[in-house]
């Protein structure tokens, strides 16, 4: 920058139309200087060189930074798709099954047949004390599917790149409950372990083999996930965690409005455990869905199987408000 500012500015020498297009090329330049130390000196020093104010260079950098924060990420950045390959589907046989209500569709075949029988007598309406006439069929139907995709999926990529990017430091340090000894869990460690008490496995095959290996892996001496997992024998493996990393170096140029790299790092204490939360969380909306759709279809006589299902719904709804709650007050301290 000192060497660009320096000899932009002998070329101009005393046209002000040439020094004003090459101070704000210069502006430009130094806002795009991702640390703030090293920014503030390049405004002090460039400020002396160009004649001006430092305010005023200062002013325009800070206008630059903020409107270029409000600008959607370039198109090379990856997104959520791009983490996984387009055609990656779960295995038949690990496949989640979800139960839906569909409507039941007449189909255009069965339309355009003619009548296999004589069309019915005129309309007979019920008289008082006739025996009530049955049920209409039902209009939808319960079915089981399998997921090709993890429902959570974006929730546990999420996950995954702390696991790759950060997998092996230490998340926090604390006394052991029995001998009182200092102790400390890792960032994987510490992921797997949230999930594992709560029974929230991470359905999508591959990203939960990298957790393993990275709490398998992560005592041993020298282990740093991300030179792990890049030359991972398993080309699918290190292509994903290619595509986590990638991210990582995109936002170390394009920040977004309220995290950026040095944010990601220094704040794992809280971001991690955020995003358990919203996994954790997720998971128990589709759990009350689910019950929900069961208690639909069970008989009305059946009350000891309504209430207990009731019951099941009202102790999950307990646990939503209470992760809605601490993602609420997550969400507004990163704020």
């Amino acid at each position: 920058v000192r060497f660009k500012t320096q000899l932009l500015l002998e070329d101009a020498g005393n046209d002000p139309v040439k020094r004003a297009a090459i101070i704000g090329d210069i502006i430009r330049t130094i806002a795009i200087v991702p640390n703030d130390i090293t920014r503030t000196l390049y405004i002090r020093e460039c400020s002396t060189m160009m004649e001006i104010d430092e305010q005023v260079v200062l002013n325009e950098v800070n206008k630059l930074r903020l409107s270029n924060n409000d600008k959607p990420a370039p198109a090379s950045a990856p997104t959520q798709e791009d983490v996984l390959p387009k055609d990656y589907v779960i295995p038949q046989e690990m496949q989640p099954v979800e139960t839906v209500t569909m409507p039941i569709e007449e189909t255009s075949d069965t339309q355009d047949l003619p009548p296999l029988f004589p069309p019915p007598e005129e309309e007979v309406f019920p008289k008082e004390g006739d025996p009530a006439p049955p049920p209409a069929p039902p209009m939808e139907q319960t079915v089981q599917i399998r997921c090709k995709r993890s429902p959570y999926e974006a929730y546990e990529i999420a996950l995954l790149k702390y696991v790759v990017r950060y997998g092996e430091r230490t998340l926090f340090e604390y006394a052991d409950e029995e001998s009182n000894a200092p102790a400390t869990i890792q960032v994987a460690e510490y992921i797997k372990k949230e999930l594992d008490e709560d029974n929230i496995p991470i359905y999508t095959p591959i990203l939960n083999q990298m957790l393993e290996e990275a709490v398998t892996h992560g005592k041993e001496e020298g282990f740093i996930a991300q030179r792990y997992f890049l030359a991972h024998p398993d080309p699918t493996i290190s292509r994903v965690a290619a595509n986590l990393l990638s991210e990582k170096y995109q936002l170390s140029k394009y920040h977004s409005k309220y995290r950026d790299l040095e944010q990601e790092e220094d704040r794992l204490d809280q971001i991690v455990v955020r995003d358990i939360f919203a996994l954790k969380e997720a998971y128990v909306l589709n759990r009350i869905k689910q019950k929900e759709e069961e208690l639909k279809h069970i008989s009305s006589d059946d009350m000891d199987k309504i209430f207990a299902v009731m019951k099941e719904i009202s102790e999950l709804n307990d646990i939503k408000k209470i992760l809605s709650k601490e993602l609420g007050e997550r969400i507004i301290l990163k704020m």
